[in-house]
């Protein structure tokens, strides 16, 4: 809902605002958790320019300026893994687009396809650097609603 999406990008916003520590994140944001829920509307501060980022590459997907297919894992003469390795979601995003939000990649793929079970088990994200040459990144999908923060070893 857009209500969950305003409270995800103002908890996120104000977490960063803390130190590297996990607890200073939890000390900051905690208490101010209850009055969020009910006057996230009036504090666009937290949200308004993740939102907006939002809704302008979720219009670009919409447009089809960035386009998301599924290829299938299906058993061919010359595919020696096929069936073993599951379907491959694909997104091609435009010169100027570096990337694309979790919460799009969640819309784009979801969980359970009603009808064809599982979605996919690998997504290529495909960059067009707009000089003819373009930089891929392969990964897992996105299934939470939070970032997921890889720690420093200290």
């Amino acid at each position: 809902s857009e209500r969950g999406l305003q409270l995800n990008f103002a908890f996120l916003n104000i977490a960063k605002s803390a130190s590297v520590e996990d607890a200073a994140a939890y000390d900051l944001l905690l208490p101010q958790v209850e009055e969020l829920l009910s006057t996230i509307d009036d504090r666009e501060d937290l949200w308004g320019q993740d939102m907006d980022r939002l809704r302008e590459i979720d219009d670009e997907w919409m447009d089809d300026a960035i386009t998301a297919s599924r290829v299938r894992d299906d058993k061919t003469r010359f595919s020696h893994a096929a069936g073993r390795i599951g379907d491959i979601g694909v997104v091609e995003l435009p010169p100027g687009r570096d990337t694309v939000p979790d919460l799009l990649l969640s819309r784009m793929f979801p969980w359970i396809i009603p009808g064809m079970g599982p979605s996919i088990s690998r997504i290529l994200i495909s960059r067009d650097l707009g000089d003819g040459t373009f930089h891929y990144r392969y990964e897992r999908p996105h299934y939470a609603w939070v970032t997921t923060v890889t720690r420093p070893r200290v």
